[in-house]
């Protein structure tokens, strides 16, 4: 018989993965531009092993919102690819505005099923999905991943308890 808590392990690793993650690009964040160009590409590279580390966790402890969650983590990653030409190219101004968004993402509270999980303080993808897209159609480079109507609602929903909070 299944225990009512999750086992603490794949918790403290979601935790670690995630504080890995904000570390590594608020390390890309604080670089020069010619080492920005550099490591961008390493960066996309750990968020995409990152992203496979957390949904392996959240498989292990069952997490009924994984399949939502991978589409997110893919329009992500979609998006982080789609950029990466560029940035590397010279668009590093681009490049700043993806990471900058990437960072507000990884740093957000996620909705879970898993109450525990969601103590874990991993990313919420469906907020990623309007940060990096703002990110993209702002210097119209992306538009192909436009977010729905309920996508929408739900960004100004946490945004609005979020500016009464400070």
């Amino acid at each position: 018989m299944r225990s009512a808590s999750p086992p603490i392990a794949p918790l403290v690793a979601l935790r670690r993965c995630r504080r890995d993650l904000c570390a590594r690009v608020a390390a890309l964040r604080a670089q020069p531009d010619d080492a920005f160009v550099h490591d961008f590409p390493a960066v996309v590279t750990a968020v995409e092993a990152g992203f496979r580390h957390e949904e392996t966790l959240l498989e292990l402890l069952g997490d009924a919102g994984l399949h939502p969650r991978r589409a997110d983590n893919a329009v992500i990653l979609c998006a982080l690819h789609r950029t990466l030409p560029q940035v590397e190219g010279g668009d590093i101004a681009l490049g700043r505005q993806v990471a900058d968004a990437l960072d507000a993402v990884l740093t957000l509270p996620w909705d879970t099923d898993t109450a525990h999980v969601a103590d874990a303080h991993v990313a919420n993808a469906h907020v990623a999905n309007a940060h990096v897209a703002n990110a993209h159609v702002a210097n119209a480079h992306v538009a192909d991943h436009p977010m729905t109507a309920s996508q929408r609602r739900r960004v100004r929903s946490r945004q609005r308890p979020a500016a009464r909070a400070h």
